[in-house]
């Protein structure tokens, strides 16, 4: 027995087109695959209205809140890792021990790598 598959197709939206409730949950899919959202527009004979608007770019952080970010996330993740190592320091210089720091001094400078990507500035 063959059974018969039934392909809904997949309307297609764009900025700008204005959906009523019905069609809400298939705009908001589209909405979220081409960075876009919906907003409600005052309702036309009390039936809900939405247009469709993109989301726009986030604009991007002047340098002195790039500084201000690097400096919050050195603080957040490198400097735990530098007061482990410290804290190391205060031992017996065991071989373990050396090995240790020399893992938690790796793991920071690719921590500060990171974060340096994270937040380029000039």
């Amino acid at each position: 027995m063959e059974e018969n598959q039934i392909e809904e197709e997949k309307k297609e939206y764009k900025i700008g087109d204005i959906v009523c409730l019905n069609e809400y949950t298939d705009a908001a899919i589209w909405c979220r695959e081409n960075n876009a959202t919906l907003t409600e527009i005052n309702p036309e004979e009390e039936t809900r209205r939405f247009e469709i608007i993109s989301i726009p770019e986030p604009p991007t952080p002047t340098e002195e809140e790039q500084r201000e970010n690097r400096k919050k996330a050195y603080t957040k993740e490198v400097d735990p890792i530098t007061s482990h190592i410290e804290r190391l320091k205060d031992e017996e210089q065991t071989e373990e021990i050396v090995i240790k720091i020399n893992e938690l001094k790796e793991e920071r400078n690719l921590k500060i790598q990171e974060i340096k990507k994270r937040y380029p500035y000039a």
